[in-house]
């Protein structure tokens, strides 16, 4: 019975020790978490002031470095217009990626071939039009060569969206290099985005920052200068092969990938003495709130669903036509098949179509400004110096938003007849600068 009792006894008081020591080790539990949790909020906050911290060096540094090239570069293009800036902001030149100035080492790190086989996209824009980058570098996965035209109080936005676009955006920041052209009767003035890198730059949007509203044609007292814009960006790409682009239009999904591996098939069944060849890429518009097709059979799918049209169908249905849509629509190679020549077209006026050349090809005559005929000039001379034009079966372009007159400036007309008076005189120069050709515009 006492035994008993001195075992109950001892039994209560072991459970209520127990108990006691569960609630000290509770509350040395919730005492830890609570310091853990504390240095866990201090460790986020310390953690995303140093980011933003960085961001703000970074964005100040990369101010220094455009303001500082502004100030120093005074290069001017052939005419004495207008400043050159070339390679204003270099792909993957950032505070905190080091790439060294050897070409090889660039490619290495743009992932691009060094057997002559890769392409890159060369196009030019004005500061309202930057945006369409991050979506073209994205797509391309490969090196993008932009030169941007900006002027007078136009530059503290146009410099904003760069910084912008290179600083925040990866695939743009890794892939696309920035040259940069202004008038010298509007040069850049009143430049600085303090309101902005103060607050941390990243965490804006790029459609936050303001632009200029006329568009590129109709900024009073300026002529837009594309053909110069084009040979400069083109000047300083790194790959054998270039897709001029505007910068407004995609490519389709994989083109960058099959091209390289068809070309290379290419060059080894064809004599490197035979014509030189351009490879036409037929150009489609999209609504502009339809899906973007990435391959042909999405892209044709579209298209009998009528998101989808051949480009400038409603614009200028002659300056496409000669692509043959129908044709290229038929070919039974659509799908997964490898990419190929589905056919050859022999050059008419005025087909103006979009293509991959090699990079030495006849330049942009520069004397073309505004509307009209500064693309179709330089078609025009690679048919007269030689080349011919083949369609590729798989690969395409697009445009998004669908074309109307409805979207040109004004003065669309006016120029395009001051232009076509300056491309007769250069057809006419064409057959001095070819004398031997038998072909002509």
């Amino acid at each position: 019975m006492l035994r008993c009792r001195f075992h109950g006894v001892s039994l209560v008081r072991i459970i209520v020790i127990l108990v006691v020591l569960l609630i000290l080790l509770q509350l040395l539990h919730m005492s830890l978490l609570s310091r853990l949790e504390a240095k866990g909020t201090v460790y986020k906050h310390e953690r995303l002031v140093g980011q933003r911290f960085h961001q703000e060096t970074r964005t100040r540094n990369a101010w220094i470095r455009m303001r500082k090239k502004l100030e120093d570069t005074h290069v001017l293009d052939h005419s004495g217009e207008y400043q050159v800036l070339d390679n204003f902001l270099k792909a993957g030149d950032t505070d905190d990626t080091n790439i060294v100035s050897d070409v090889r080492d660039k490619l290495q790190y743009f992932n691009v071939d060094t057997n002559g086989f890769d392409v890159s996209v060369v196009t030019q824009s004005s500061s309202q039009n930057l945006h369409h980058l991050s979506e073209l570098a994205r797509v391309w996965q490969g090196p993008v060569s932009v030169s941007v035209f900006t002027f007078g109080q136009d530059i503290s936005n146009c410099l904003l969206t760069m910084a912008y676009l290179h600083l925040c955006d990866e695939h743009v920041k890794k892939y696309v290099t920035f040259h940069l052209v202004y008038p010298l009767s509007y040069p850049p003035k009143n430049f600085n985005f303090s309101h902005l890198s103060s607050q941390g730059l990243c965490e804006h949007d790029v459609a936050s920052i303001p632009s200029v509203t006329e568009k590129n044609y109709a900024i009073s007292g300026l002529k837009y200068p594309h053909n110069l814009l084009r040979n400069l960006a083109n000047k300083y790409t790194l790959t054998s092969y270039v897709l001029m682009l505007d910068i407004d239009i995609l490519p389709s999904g994989s083109l960058r990938k099959d091209f390289y591996n068809f070309i290379q098939k290419f060059t080894a069944s064809n004599d490197s003495e035979s014509e030189p060849t351009a490879f036409v890429l037929p150009v489609f518009e999209v609504e502009a709130k339809a899906s973007v097709p990435h391959t042909k059979s999405e892209l044709l799918s579209a298209w009998r669903g009528k998101t989808a049209r051949p480009f400038y169908s409603e614009v200028c249905w002659k300056c496409q036509r000669h692509t043959n849509y129908e044709r290229w629509k038929s070919d039974a190679s659509a799908g997964d098949s490898p990419l190929q020549v589905s056919y050859y077209v022999y050059w008419k006026d005025p087909w103006e179509p979009f293509y991959i050349t090699k990079r030495n090809l006849p330049p942009y005559d520069e004397r073309f400004k505004q509307y009209g005929f500064n693309r179709i000039s330089q078609v025009c001379e690679l048919h007269t110096a030689g080349y011919v034009f083949a369609v590729l079966n798989n690969a395409f372009l697009i445009h998004r938003g669908f074309k109307s007159p409805e979207t040109f400036h004004p003065t669309k007309d006016k120029e395009q007849a001051q232009n076509r008076v300056l491309f007769r005189q250069f057809k006419e120069e064409l057959k001095t600068k070819y004398p031997d050709s038998d072909r002509r515009c």
